[in-house]
């Protein structure tokens, strides 16, 4: 599987915000690179271990059972609006119930097919 142009997308309160899934698999991989056969070779479990086994629903899984926002907050990018809302929800609560995966374009922001649907 290849990371590159895939986003985890959440929403809270109508704002939908959207983190690298490589973000998500490397802090996986700093996690599992600390036991055998990695021996803290982080690099070496995420090219190995991570990208090979890692398929939508646990990259979910991971982000929402092992990550906060916290973990997130620097690389989200918001999304753009069609509407205007102006609230400010409790991210953690949103991104603990978890979100999507989703392909986007060059730019970040049009939609491009699943690369099972090309």
């Amino acid at each position: 599987m290849s990371a590159i142009g895939k986003f985890y997308v959440f929403e809270v309160h109508g704002w939908r915000y959207a983190i690298p899934v490589e973000h998500i698999l490397r802090n996986a991989a700093k996690y599992y690179a600390k036991w055998e056969p990695w021996n803290g070779d982080v690099e070496a479990c995420y090219q190995n271990e991570i990208l090979p086994e890692f398929d939508d629903d646990r990259i979910e899984d991971w982000a929402v059972g092992n990550m906060d926002w916290d973990d997130v907050e620097k690389v989200a990018i918001l999304l753009p609006k069609e509407e205007y809302f102006p609230s400010h929800g409790d991210h953690n609560e949103a991104w603990m119930k978890g979100g999507t995966v989703e392909i986007f374009g060059p730019t970040g922001l049009e939609s491009a097919p699943d690369s099972d649907e090309r």
